[in-house]
């Protein structure tokens, strides 16, 4: 009579029927850094912190990117004038579809995320979410086109980021 045996691998593991259940192998993200001293002008980024990528809508036509990055710097805390170019705010207003409001992507320091992602943090009737790359370029790759005055990807108001 011959009995079930189960060969394990690294990627299975028996449950209690004697089944083998699969697991899929975790890819260990390895990067390569390079390490030359060289006195030449091709450096690697230094100071290169992640950022916090916001999209804020329903916003009052009146508003610019200036009253944004001044509210977000008075409930931070934070002087845009004293701050490093990675540690600046960055506003930038995109297109949206609606006629009495607009729309910006708000970019800070990855440290006040927690902070800019609660309710009491935003003007009344303001909406914010999480700001996805992907569906943008896809919502706009037809609008999206090379400029005549320089070449550069985006639309004529700038709104590529």
């Amino acid at each position: 009579m011959q009995e079930n045996v189960i060969q394990l691998n690294n990627d299975t593991k028996p449950n209690q029927d004697g089944w083998e259940i699969k697991q899929r192998r975790v890819r260990s993200s390895r990067k390569n850094v390079g390490e030359s001293n060289e006195n030449t002008n091709f450096k690697g980024a230094t100071n290169n912190k992640p950022k916090c990528y916001m999209y804020i809508y329903r916003v009052g036509k009146e508003v610019n990117e200036n009253d944004i990055t001044s509210f977000i710097g008075n409930k931070l805390n934070i002087q845009q004038n004293n701050m490093k170019h990675s540690e600046q705010i960055i506003i930038k207003k995109i297109q949206c579809n609606s006629i009495n409001t607009i729309s910006f992507i708000v970019a800070t320091d990855f440290s006040h995320k927690d902070k800019m992602y609660t309710p009491s943090f935003w003007p009344e009737g303001v909406c914010y979410r999480r700001f996805d790359f992907k569906k943008y370029y896809e919502d706009f790759k037809i609008r999206d086109v090379i400029n005549d005055d320089g070449g550069n990807i985006g639309n004529s108001q700038g709104s590529g980021i």
